[in-house]
């Protein structure tokens, strides 16, 4: 059974990606846990003040799920630094998906992207799903950016099994940049042209394939795209051919999480699933 994690620091502002994260589990047959993580204020507290707060959390938490989404789901309170500990559970227990809300500037242009999600991101081998207030699981394709490497991979693998699990189709973009070979670049790059990325898009998904090439910066490209097919998510690697070596996460997944308004899948590199 797909194992899905709801990974959040308040009860505010959860609504959408906890309904989000339930119609997910609907539609995938999946089981749900929401992790609530509380950060300590005072180290005047005692051990009893604690446990009591946790408590009131979870009860919060549960009597929110049972009104506003009706899946049953496990509920864990975790102490400590919200970061740390929803990033240790989460990596611990090993979940297939691990759900958690954003807020995008909704414009172009700077990195932004603070907060848990990318947290998470940075610094878990899971595969995060960054999801706005909207918290609506819609009905379109899921949109993969596809460039050919093979760190690429797995976020193509991963999209092909979430568009299946979702019965709806899966659009691969290919976003070729006309100065590429202007860049400074890592040792043993090369550039990859449409033929190639077909090539790779077709290894994972088959022969009938669909894929867009629209030239350009990748971000932007993305961005434009996910609106003209209607994709419902948009799925990505953490790091694309061309990231520098020692990066855990490339400037693509950081700049899609700040102006995204739809829900974005961020996958590493050896997590296919």
């Amino acid at each position: 059974m797909t194992e899905i994690l709801v990974a959040t620091t308040t009860n505010k502002k959860l609504m959408g990606p906890l309904r989000w994260a339930a119609s997910f589990a609907e539609a995938t047959g999946g089981a749900l846990t929401v992790a609530h993580a509380i950060e300590p204020v005072s180290a005047e507290l005692s051990t009893d003040t604690w446990n009591q707060l946790a408590r009131r959390d979870h009860d919060e938490l549960v009597d929110l799920l049972a009104a506003t989404t009706g899946v049953p789901a496990r509920v864990e309170t975790l102490l400590g630094e919200p970061h740390h500990v929803l990033a240790d559970f989460a990596e611990a227990k090993d979940f297939d998906w691990v759900v958690v809300g954003h807020h995008s500037a909704g414009g172009t242009g700077g990195f932004g992207g603070t907060g848990t999600a990318l947290h998470l991101i940075r610094h878990t081998p899971c595969r995060v799903i960054a999801v706005g207030e909207s918290g609506v699981l819609g009905t379109g394709p899921v949109l993969v950016a596809v460039d050919g490497s093979a760190a690429n991979a797995d976020a193509v693998a991963a999209a092909a099994t979430l568009a299946t699990d979702l019965g709806v189709d899966l659009v691969g973009v290919f976003c070729p940049d006309p100065l590429a070979d202007s860049y400074p670049r890592p040792a043993g790059w090369s550039y990859r042209d449409e033929g190639a990325v077909r090539a790779e898009l077709a290894g994972v998904l088959g022969a009938d394939a669909e894929l867009i090439v629209r030239p350009g910066h990748p971000t932007e490209s993305i961005l434009a795209m996910a609106g003209e097919v209607s994709a419902q998510m948009v799925v990505v690697g953490t790091r694309g051919r061309g990231g520098f070596q020692g990066l855990r996460v490339g400037r693509v997944p950081i700049q899609l999480l700040d102006h995204l308004t739809l829900p974005l899948v961020v996958v590493p590199h050896g997590h296919a699933g």
